[in-house]
């Protein structure tokens, strides 16, 4: 019943060292943060192998991608998907 989208982080051992799990988290949420998801949300991100190796660019695109099909994303007008 919150207004506001929460996501949460999960990157395991398997990602890498703590430095390598921190600094996908820490991309995860940039991208979280500037995406337009919709109210009310709690959104859990897993990292996988692959994401301790991807550039920003290609984890954003990966994490738009779920959102949108997933219907978390807010339609360009605003409105929102009645999924």
């Amino acid at each position: 019943g919150l207004r506001e989208t929460r996501f949460g982080f999960v990157a395991g051992k398997a990602v890498g060292n703590a430095v390598t799990r921190n600094l996908v988290k820490r991309r995860l949420r940039a991208i979280a943060q500037h995406a337009h998801t919709k109210d009310g949300l709690d959104i859990v991100i897993g990292a996988r192998r692959t994401a301790a190796d991807a550039r920003y660019n290609e984890l954003e695109r990966a994490v738009l991608t779920l959102l949108r099909r997933a219907g978390a994303l807010r339609q360009p007008d605003g409105a929102e998907d009645s999924r």
